[in-house]
């Protein structure tokens, strides 16, 4: 019965040091070893597992090598050698496991990988992720024809081999926290199967402008590319785009071509704070839904498109330089708001149109120092966040608000009175801390 095992999960024995004689196992498919802290050695019998498929040491801390034996297993599709740190090298004939689909060596110790991986035709996922000896990957490795995912987040990878241009079917190029990568080829165009592109944390300086022929690219991160001050006026074409994140990047401006993105629905523009205005034609963006500007300190305006974002659900404004009349008067017309922030900015007012945002659920304007009056809100509100408007001195009457859940209105100390508070049947949370007149005629409406 033995003889017809076809999985062994050794997983977590933290005792195992030598795994055990496979010859009485000829059958077995699928081997896991994972977590086997103490293992240092796979015997060498394993040579003889000519039907497996799936080969599980992630987490082997002590493993110091791949048995070349391995090699030798022509069906074996998953390879998972992650997290084993002492691994410093890889078998020189691993090219010839020509049915390996995925290899995983995350967080290895290995400085290079063997040009016999070029061999590896059927491979379509590569993660070499935490390889933080790795400097080089094979120029050639446009081989890989097979490859649909690279992942190379936080190796010492300088440069993307020209090469890549050839990888017809990548689907994810992942180079999050590549410290030293600078540039990008102009090849990386021809991926033309590419759908994301993840660059966060790279000293990346530039796109090629060959990155609007990315027809299929749906996600493109570039968080802290510190050195990035240009995006390709290119990107307006990349018409498959949903999710752009370019936070605390240095870029300086968006040219009237990104309004293009017509399929955005996400996009993140968090400390930016070298950008100084939108472009007109922002407005353009019709199926956006989410948006972040908080803390683009050097924008004080909107522009007057914003009104046409019919789509927006959340805007995260907070912490800009918004002045007085930044805020387009048809505002009201992104009928589908449901979040909005701008605390911290220094407009003295809303638009009036604000009452026509009947989807809006949380408001939040804490912290605007120059706002005196909150007029004309919608009755749709369940959250209402206006702590520290220290020279806020009207608020509209709160009759109609019957979902209104929360009142913040802490150091509001201009703020004598608010109408209608004794009607606000749901509401749960009230805040009016350093508010001495408020205070008062608060428990008067109350004890009503």
């Amino acid at each position: 019965v033995i003889d017809k095992i076809k999985v062994l999960n050794l997983g977590e024995c933290r005792q195992l040091i030598v795994t055990p004689n496979f010859s009485r196992h000829p059958g077995l498919v699928k081997l896991v070893l994972e977590k086997c802290q103490s293992l240092v050695k796979i015997h060498k019998s394993i040579v003889v597992l000519k039907d497996l498929v799936s080969l599980k040491l992630r987490g082997c801390t002590s493993l110091e090598k791949v048995p070349k034996e391995i090699c030798s297993l022509h069906k074996l599709k998953f390879l998972d050698i992650a997290n084993c740190g002492k691994i410093n090298k890889l078998p020189r004939n691993l090219g010839k496991m020509e049915s390996l689909l995925e290899l995983h060596i995350d967080g290895t110790a290995i400085k290079e990988v063997p040009a016999s991986m070029l061999l590896l035709k059927s491979l379509s996922h590569l993660s070499l992720n935490s390889c933080w000896l790795l400097k080089n990957l094979p120029d050639a490795i446009g081989e890989l024809v097979s490859l649909k995912e690279l992942e190379l987040d936080g190796t010492e990878v300088d440069k993307i081999p020209s090469s890549i241009g050839s990888l017809k079917k990548l689907e994810k190029l992942s180079a999050r926290q590549c410290k030293c990568l600078s540039i990008l080829p102009h090849s990386i165009g021809d991926t033309k199967n590419l759908k994301m592109l993840l660059l966060d944390g790279t000293i990346i300086e530039q796109l090629p402008d060959s990155v609007g022929s990315l027809e299929n690219l749906n996600r493109l991160t570039l968080k802290k590319c510190k050195q990035l001050k240009h995006l390709p006026v290119s990107m307006g074409q990349l018409k498959a785009l949903n999710h752009l994140y370019l936070p605390e990047t240095s870029v300086t401006e968006l040219s009237e071509d990104f309004g293009m993105l017509s399929t955005l629905t996400i996009l993140d523009m968090k400390k930016c704070e070298c950008i100084k205005e939108l472009p007109t034609t922002f407005g353009g963006l019709k199926e956006l839904k989410n948006l972040c500007l908080r803390s683009n300190c050097m924008l004080t305006m909107l522009p007057t498109s914003f009104s046409l974002l019919s789509s927006l659900k959340e805007l995260d404004a907070s912490r800009c330089n918004l002045m007085e009349s930044a805020i387009p008067n048809d505002f009201g017309n992104l009928t589908s708001l449901v979040s909005l922030k701008l605390g911290y900015n220094k407009f003295c007012s809303l638009p009036n149109s604000m009452r026509n945002l009947t989807q809006l659920k949380n408001l939040y304007v804490e912290n605007c120092t120059e706002l005196r009056s909150l007029l004309h809100l919608p009755s749709s509100l369940v959250h209402l966040d206006a702590k520290h408007c220290v020279s806020l001195n009207s608020i509209c009457d709160l009759s109609d608000m019957e979902n209104l859940e929360e009142l913040a209105l802490t150091n509001c100390s201009k703020l004598d009175d608010v109408i209608g508070l004794e009607n606000l049947k749901a509401l749960r949370f009230l805040y009016i801390d350093c508010c001495r007149h408020l205070r008062d005629a608060c428990k008067s409406r109350l004890v009503k």
